[in-house]
């Protein structure tokens, strides 16, 4: 993805997640959190943006949608381009011509080292009535604040901009997206609240205890998530505003 740092996007990074009854779990309820956000409609063309493992595009590919995707990285296209066919795959924005009705980024704008350049790219490959959604880790968050230079987010180099919501929402408005809208509760990365307070007090833990940790502790961080006013993700959604 053009603008995107690059050195760091490799087979070990695609790789950080294990496998396994617990990922399984968080893959299905991800993809629930996701796409019941979206409205899709089944002639609706789909691009993912940075689609990493390529989850979230297989899954869509399964119920019928037509999708696409861009990804820096060679190693995350091959291992998709069976499910997608390579004509589908692309390394770089510039190089797509096709025109969507919904591109979606999902934790991949934070990467990128010019944000507005990039999503005013992305409005050139938009129909006249398309969408780009962009779910981002929210920097305003309490969690962000707690966890403050060991907030789990920053993950430098990995993460170049933080955005806040209002920060987020005046990009789509200068680039020129229409019927701009947040929103920011979601169960996605819910575990995140808990790394904070434990980042906080400076606690770690081996895997197999952070596996039990976030066993307890997320359902009780789930519903204390509604209570509070701000939440360590935040999505943006714009319309092109062509017609």
């Amino acid at each position: 993805m053009s603008g995107v740092v690059k050195s760091v996007y490799d087979k070990e990074y695609y790789g950080r997640s294990k496998s396994g009854w617990l990922m399984n779990i968080v893959d299905k309820f991800a993809f629930w959190d996701r796409y019941q956000t979206l409205s899709l409609s089944k002639n609706d063309k789909v691009l993912e943006i940075g689609f990493g493992e390529g989850k979230f595009l297989k899954a869509l590919k399964s119920m019928g949608y037509r999708v696409f995707g861009v990804e820096k990285s060679k190693y995350a296209r091959r291992q998709i381009e069976n499910v997608l066919g390579k004509d589908h795959l692309f390394d770089d924005i510039d190089k797509v011509k096709e025109k969507f009705e919904l591109v979606v980024m999902y934790h991949v704008l934070e990467h990128i080292e010019k944000p507005a350049e990039y999503i005013r790219k992305i409005l050139g490959i938009l129909s006249p009535t398309g969408r780009l959604v962009v779910r981002v880790p929210n920097v305003e968050s309490w969690e962000a604040k707690l966890a403050g230079a060991n907030w789990y987010h920053l993950d430098y180099p990995n993460h170049q901009t933080l955005f806040s919501e209002a920060g987020l929402l005046k990009m789509f408005e200068d680039v020129g997206f229409k019927d701009i809208k947040s929103r920011n509760y979601f169960g996605e990365y819910r575990q995140v609240m808990g790394y904070s307070i434990l980042s906080k007090f400076g606690f770690k833990l081996t895997i197999p205890t952070m596996i039990v940790f976030q066993t307890i502790t997320i359902p009780i961080l789930w519903i204390f998530s509604v209570l509070v006013a701000q939440h360590g993700v935040v999505e943006v959604e714009g319309k092109s505003g062509k017609i």
